[in-house]
């Protein structure tokens, strides 16, 4: 059984933004799990086989796909719920996007701040952070050469404090719509900088080959973070969102 990880990155006005690795779905890896082909263990679950085949699966199942051992998420947790009422309540990036371009409301400087938000968390976190298995295994084995969990989220909680320190912005919110039923409005500027970054920084994690490509001299052929941030720049260019979200779709 997968170690359990949970961890607060920002607390506001009664709402939560933790990172976890207790999402359910975990996505196909897109990495090679055997780059140095070894002889290993088949990597497809409950095969014995040895292979020595780049992707680590046996011939029987090479054209199977290896999903990642876990499922990182940003959880935005809201007052008066729990944890376990919200293990996977995770907003799509596209309305934590829409709330914030509504909150800078064609201001200047707002829109300046989110700007350079966008562009200092593509600069972190684009082949910064692990996959989702080599952050499951470090979190299990500690490697301390490696960027932990609690990396990742002291890296989330210091980007959103640069760009919106709680000095400024304490008490601040905007209308962030309903979500599950359960209406987001007066949510916490940071809170919504912070769950947004957490998820799209979870979708390099989950589903990109950037860190894993620059570990090893490869260029990455996975959109990695600039899929769910495209999403911003058409908004800002003026795309509607269900237009914006048909051309990240084409």
């Amino acid at each position: 059984m997968p170690h359990e990880y949970d961890k607060v990155i920002l607390a506001e006005s009664g709402f939560i933004v933790e990172l976890s690795n207790r999402g359910k779905k975990p996505k196909n890896n897109p990495n090679p799990l055997n780059f140095k082909r070894n002889l290993i263990k088949c990597c497809y679950l409950g095969c014995n086989e040895q292979t020595k085949n780049k992707a680590g699966l046996c011939t029987k199942h090479k054209k199977e796909k290896v999903q990642h051992t876990t499922d990182w998420i940003g959880r935005l947790i809201p007052p008066r719920h729990t944890r376990e009422d919200c293990l996977v309540y995770a907003p799509p990036h596209s309305q934590m996007i829409d709330a914030l371009i509504g909150w800078a409301d064609n201001k200047e400087s707002r829109k300046k701040i989110l700007d350079d938000f966008i562009s200092d968390i593509i600069r972190r976190v684009h082949t910064n952070v692990p996959d989702a298995t080599t952050l499951q295994k470090n979190l299990e084995q500690k490697e301390s050469k490696l960027m932990s969990a609690d990396d990742v989220a002291k890296l989330i909680k210091g980007v959103v404090d640069k760009h919106f320190p709680e000095n400024n912005y304490n008490g601040e919110t905007l209308n962030f719509g309903r979500y599950k039923s359960i209406e987001l409005n007066n949510l916490p500027v940071r809170v919504a900088a912070a769950i947004l970054m957490t998820g799209v920084t979870c979708e390099e994690i989950n589903r990109g080959d950037a860190w894993f490509c620059k570990a090893h001299g490869k260029v990455p052929e996975y959109a990695n973070i600039y899929m769910p941030l495209g999403y911003y720049y058409l908004r800002k260019a003026g795309a509607p969102p269900k237009q914006a979200k048909m051309a990240l779709k084409g």
